[in-house]
């Protein structure tokens, strides 16, 4: 029997359904090879998603595989490929309305323009990211990119901006209760503080910072906390005379 049209569509439709799930197995796979050092295999997987994605049409995929293969780059060191790609990738999800891969490409091109000394670019774009982030109501994106704010203002000696998106960052890592994340955050700020001459306030935000870091049982975490905590409170040589 001769398969009807609907039919036939039918079975194009589902073979598609199942090739845009190969290849977000395929990025997953490539970020998991690149998470481990094996960029060969990072490479192989990646360069598979995007060849998928533009013969099926899956637009979102190969944005995404865009996204990834850029971070591959970047890792390597190749930033100028790696920013090509990211800029092919915000293209795609500009055009399609993709939001949430929209805001992690805005971010990459954060990093990677600090990497090029243009720390104005690099503030803009994370501002972007954060922007959407807000309206996907994503509490640990917002965090994340707050963060990344505070840091470069803090590079650029805008202590004022850089303490306040930190102190924008703890409220928001304090609310959803990532005491591995405010315990960092409380921590930095404290060094903020202590930096610009209000040491009594560092102090006491690095004390904050530790009993955060405290509730992760995370020997580590907890050992760099008590040590930053003795750094700025332990007297210099000097100072004991």
């Amino acid at each position: 029997h001769v398969r009807s049209r609907r039919q036939r569509q039918m079975c194009i439709r589902d073979s598609i359904k199942t090739d845009t799930g190969t290849v977000n197995l395929l990025i997953a796979l490539s970020q998991q090879y690149r998470s481990e050092g094996n960029i060969h295999l990072s490479e192989k997987n990646i360069q598979q998603a995007i060849n998928l994605s533009k013969k099926i049409n899956y637009k979102k995929g190969l944005g995404n595989a865009y996204l990834e293969i850029g971070w591959e780059k970047q890792y390597t060191g190749d930033y100028d490929v790696a920013q090509n790609y990211y800029v092919q990738a915000m293209e795609i999800q500009e055009s399609i309305g993709d939001d949430k891969g929209l805001a992690f490409t805005l971010t990459a091109m954060g990093i990677i323009s600090i990497r090029f000394g243009n720390t104005d670019k690099s503030i803009e774009y994370y501002k972007r990211a954060l922007s959407i982030k807000k309206s996907l109501q994503d509490s640990v994106g917002i965090g994340a990119l707050l963060n990344n704010i505070a840091v470069v203002y803090y590079q650029l000696e805008n202590f004022g901006k850089a303490i306040e998106y930190m102190e924008k960052a703890q409220e928001i890592y304090k609310a959803i209760g990532d005491n591995q994340s405010l315990g960092a955050i409380l921590s930095n700020l404290g060094s903020f503080y202590y930096e610009i001459g209000n040491k009594q306030k560092g102090i006491k935000y690095m004390y904050d910072g530790h009993k955060a870091t405290l509730k992760t049982n995370d020997p580590l975490s907890i050992a760099m906390s008590f040590n930053t905590c003795l750094l700025y409170t332990s007297p210099s040589p000097r100072d004991r005379g």
